[in-house]
């Protein structure tokens, strides 16, 4: 068993016969945690949910910590289905998007990606999130290809305010929503912690 600092305060604080709880704090109790390091059961769940609706509420969790941070150069970045957009273009407008059917919703921060599963990339969204198809097209020669398969846009998302009144409400309304914000928190505070290291 890996002994954590937390772990390690609190067998002192035992031997001295203190309580072991007093003088922890949240802050304190979350140093060591990692993705890695939460229950794989829970964290199976998490991702779960998060890959099957829930990904715009995560994004709504990690902005609302990343805005608490002090960062505001955040960006929610939406993937979704051509198909379904009735407008012109390939860049459809925020409000257009209430309208498109959503593959999935991360964070674009300082040139990387971020959704429940921490960093990704551009491309591995798009081999997980964008359904394969198309008239003529067989596995071995389908390349997905933007404006055909998928459309995507990034927004910023530089306040509070902005993430309470615009975007949590839009995620909301446009989202196969199963949990709350609150149910991503730990995650989306790890991943931000270790963005500030």
């Amino acid at each position: 068993m890996k002994i954590t600092k937390r772990h390690l305060r609190r067998i002192i604080r035992e031997a001295l016969g203190v309580d072991p709880d007093s003088d922890i704090t949240d802050d304190e109790a979350h140093e060591e945690e990692s993705l890695e390091s939460i229950d794989a059961d829970e964290r199976e769940v998490e991702i779960n949910q998060a890959e099957n609706g829930d990904c715009g509420v995560f994004a709504v969790a990690l902005l609302r910590e990343l805005i608490n941070a002090g960062i505001t150069s955040a960006e929610i970045m939406i993937i979704g289905d051509p198909a379904s957009y009735a407008g012109s273009g390939n860049s459809p407008s925020f409000d257009d998007w209430y309208d498109i059917d959503i593959f999935h919703i991360a964070v674009y921060i300082d040139g990387q990606y971020y959704d429940v599963n921490g960093k990704t990339s551009g491309d591995k969204m798009l081999d997980e999130f964008v359904p394969y198809g198309g008239p003529g097209i067989t596995p071995d020669k389908w390349e997905v290809t933007f404006g055909r398969d998928f459309l995507s846009e990034s927004y910023p998302v530089p306040s509070r305010k902005i993430l309470d009144n615009v975007v949590e409400p839009f995620v909301l309304a446009s989202t196969n929503v199963q949990t709350g914000v609150d149910n991503y928190a730990r995650t989306a505070k790890i991943i931000v912690k270790k963005l500030l290291k």
